[in-house]
C-alpha cells in the first residue's frame, strides 16, 4: 500500500479537523465497548416497542451465500452466532492462552482459581433459578442462566481498562471463558435432541 503524506495545509484544513478526531475515536478499544452497550440499549427498547415485530423479523432475514456452484442460505442471527462470535471467541482465546502460557495465569495455582470461580458461577445461578421456579414447567430451563455473556464482560473490561490491572483482567476473562464453555456443554447435553458421535469425532480431530 503506498504511503500517504500530508503537508501542513492539509493537516490544518477543515476536513482534517473532522476526519482525525473521528479516526482517533474509532481506533480506540473503548469505542467498541461503548457501541456494544449502546446497541444493547437500543435493541432492548426496540424489541419492547410497538415496532418489536419488525425487530424479530430483521434477525430472520435470509442471506444467500454462494461460491461457484455451491450455495447456502443463512439468516442474520445464525451469521452472527456461527461466524462473527466464533472469531470473537478465537481472539479472546488467544488472549487467555498468552496468560496461561506466560502471564498472570501461568502457574497451576493461579490458573485453578478462575476455574473454581467459574464452576461456582455456574452452580449458584442454576440453584437460584431452580429455587424460584420449583415445581413449574419453567424449572426445565435451569441450564440457561448459568452462562456468562462474555461479550459484555469484555466490553465492560474495555471501558475501565485504565483502572483495571492486567492480572484482574486476565482473571475475569478466564472465568468468563471457562463459564461459557461449561454452560454451552451443559446446554448441549441437557437440551439437545441427540448427540452425533460422528460429528463429535470430527470436532475432536479438528481440535
Amino acid at each position: 500500500m503506498p504511503s500517504v503524506s500530508f503537508d501542513k495545509e492539509t493537516l490544518e484544513s477543515p476536513l482534517a479537523e473532522i476526519v482525525y478526531p473521528i479516526r482517533s475515536v474509532l481506533t480506540t478499544e473503548i469505542t467498541g465497548g461503548v457501541l456494544l452497550l449502546a446497541a444493547t440499549v437500543v435493541a432492548v427498547a426496540w424489541a419492547n416497542s410497538p415496532w418489536g415485530e419488525f425487530y424479530f423479523k430483521l434477525w430472520e432475514t435470509p442471506l444467500l451465500l454462494s461460491v461457484g456452484e455451491w450455495e447456502t442460505s443463512i439468516d442474520l442471527r445464525a451469521l452472527i452466532n456461527e461466524f462473527l462470535i466464533t472469531i470473537f471467541f478465537f481472539a479472546v482465546g488467544l488472549d487467555i492462552k498468552c496468560e496461561f502460557v506466560d502471564g498472570d495465569l501461568s502457574t497451576l495455582r493461579k490458573a485453578s482459581l478462575p476455574v473454581i470461580a467459574a464452576i461456582g458461577g455456574m452452580c449458584v445461578p442454576a440453584l437460584i433459578y431452580l429455587t424460584l421456579n420449583r415445581g413449574s414447567v419453567e424449572s426445565q430451563g435451569w441450564a440457561i442462566p448459568i452462562a456468562t455473556d462474555i461479550v459484555f464482560v469484555v466490553a465492560i473490561l474495555t471501558l475501565f481498562k485504565s483502572r483495571i490491572s492486567k492480572a484482574l483482567r486476565a482473571f475475569v476473562l478466564a472465568i468468563a471463558v471457562v463459564d461459557d464453555i461449561g454452560a454451552v456443554s451443559v446446554i448441549a447435553v441437557v437440551h439437545s435432541s441427540g448427540i452425533s458421535p460422528e460429528l463429535l469425532f470430527f470436532s475432536a480431530l479438528t481440535f
